[in-house]
């Protein structure tokens, strides 16, 4: 789960999503494009309202915070609403 909430965008072969985090540099604009062919084990959680798969390699921009390797380590898009994650389940999911 990301510490760099952001605005997450939906398209039939990816997600993509901007977000800015502090570095030792200032301020790091991060663009992640992340294609659905690259996912495993990804599921939907109509309960918790959420997205939730793994990359199985390393991510530049998450070297400190994900390690694929960590079966516990996972990308988790979160729905604010109801209506949001019902839309991304009939339209995106395969």
């Amino acid at each position: 789960e990301s510490r760099y909430p952001s605005d997450v965008r939906f398209f039939e072969d990816r997600i993509e999503y901007c977000f800015v985090r502090e570095s030792q540099f200032g301020k790091d604009h991060i663009a992640m494009v992340m294609y659905y062919r690259d996912m495993i084990s990804s599921k939907l959680s109509m309960q918790q309202g959420c997205f939730v798969y793994r990359v199985p390699r390393q991510l530049h921009h998450y070297f400190q915070d994900y390690e694929p390797e960590n079966q516990l380590h996972v990308m988790k898009v979160k729905f604010e609403r109801q209506s949001d994650l019902t839309a991304f389940s009939a339209r995106v999911l395969p």
